[in-house]
């Protein structure tokens, strides 16, 4: 997987019986992101209220002209961007995203005492 560098993430999360809460999802290496700028955007959700079913959606968007695709940030062990490639990956460019706007489900989870699923 190519990785998209300083995309807008965030995250909505629909509770029962309370508003949904956005989250703003970060890729700095900071609070529950493990790693910078490795294309995974993190955030810590808490603000849970009881025993019901939670779901959760995420909107991606470009952030400006600096969204990028980076091919030199590969993730997954084993990942080929060209097979016939014998190159320096590291000096394989970042590319400009363009404009674009992504929606996804995220599905949904039970939560039960101090227990989610």
């Amino acid at each position: 997987t190519i990785p998209v560098l300083n995309a807008a993430v965030i995250a909505t999360i629909e509770r029962p019986n309370n508003d949904p809460i956005e989250l703003t999802m970060a890729d700095n290496g900071a609070g529950a992101d493990i790693t910078k700028y490795d294309g995974t955007y993190t955030s810590y959700f808490t603000a849970f209220n009881g025993d019901d079913r939670y779901s959760a959606k995420v909107n991606v968007a470009n952030n400006g002209r600096d969204t990028v695709i980076s091919p030199s940030r590969r993730v997954g062990f084993g990942s080929v961007i060209d097979q016939d490639y014998e190159g320096n990956v590291m000096a394989i460019e970042d590319e400009e995203t363009g404009s674009f706007q992504r929606a996804a489900n995220g599905g949904s989870f039970t939560c039960s005492g101090t227990s989610c699923s």
